[in-house]
């Protein structure tokens, strides 16, 4: 299905992950109370077709009831999604709770398909780790993904932090853009 998209509620009305969504104006999330579970948690096959313009203020979560294995604002971006000529800003996801070993987790998606298209993709926002994360869950994540590859995208605009700035555990961003998360140094 083919949609021409004018408002973030449209966008919302008409979640589809094998769609082709052809962006008509800057679309503004703020009063759009929850972010898709079916992007979020699921395999996204579909195009987004930006034509330069904005999906801003999106809130997403990854609740701790949630056994997704790959979660962002996209579960994962499969070999045949595009997203082109678009800008995600002002993102803020957040990863709760405990986790099972093998869960991937990043700000765009869990994971990224290597042929997965992604041309003219710029993203801005925080990745928050709860203050209830158990840090001894082997999860990976990255502040875009956490498998697969950023394809040139610049994550410099992407910030992972502590929910509240809590003293819980120490987030460190590796050069590659993934996190490592470490108790906390005894002072």
């Amino acid at each position: 299905n083919r949609y021409n998209i004018y408002t973030a509620k449209r966008f919302m009305d008409n979640i589809d992950i094998n769609g082709i969504y052809e962006i008509h104006a800057d679309l503004d999330f703020s009063d759009i109370s929850y972010w898709s579970p079916v992007l979020s948690k699921g395999t996204f096959q579909g195009k987004i077709i930006g034509n330069g313009h904005k999906f801003m203020n999106i809130t997403a979560t990854q609740a701790d009831s949630d056994n997704s294995i790959y979660c962002g604002l996209f579960g994962r971006l499969a070999e045949k999604a595009e997203l082109t000529d678009i800008t995600f800003e002002n993102v803020s996801f957040t990863i709760s709770g405990s986790r099972k070993p093998g869960f991937n987790y990043g700000l765009l998606a869990g994971a990224i398909d290597e042929a997965a298209k992604l041309e003219g993709v710029s993203v801005t926002g925080n990745l928050i780790v709860s203050s209830e994360w158990n840090v001894s869950s082997e999860c990976e994540i990255g502040l875009l993904c956490a498998t697969g590859s950023a394809h040139g995208i610049d994550i410099s605009g992407i910030v992972c932090k502590n929910e509240n700035d809590a003293d819980t555990f120490v987030i460190t961003v590796t050069e590659d853009g993934k996190i490592e998360i470490g108790a906390p140094i005894a002072q």
